[in-house]
């Protein structure tokens, strides 16, 4: 494989926040089958475009990601996701829409 290092890499395509949840089951909901779970811990990734701006970081490439985000705490989270990363980024901020979230509880 060709080296990388010190290339300068566009990266356009959908930021995500992979968001994680650990907790404790307590009971399953009366309302519906799905259960009731005692928060523990939360943890927040870059998913979409911006997994792969980590996985170019990690090459020693220089990835430039840019995207669209909502104005909302993810897109915030995001944002400082990238920067403890060092990845340069251009977030396009638009009010009609949230950041796209993802989701996982896990027991």
């Amino acid at each position: 494989m060709r080296k990388i290092r010190n290339y300068n890499i566009l990266i356009i395509g959908d930021l995500m926040l992979d968001q994680y949840i650990k907790g404790k089951h307590l009971r399953q909901s009366p309302e519906a089958d799905i259960p009731i779970i005692l928060k523990a811990s939360e943890e927040n990734r870059l998913g979409g475009a911006g997994n792969v701006a980590i996985n170019i970081k990690s090459l020693t490439a220089n990835p430039i990601l840019v995207s669209v985000t909502g104005n909302d705490a993810q897109s915030y989270k995001l944002k400082s996701i990238l920067d403890k990363h060092q990845i340069k980024h251009q977030l396009i901020i638009d009010d009609s829409r949230p950041t796209t979230t993802k989701c996982r509880v896990i027991n």
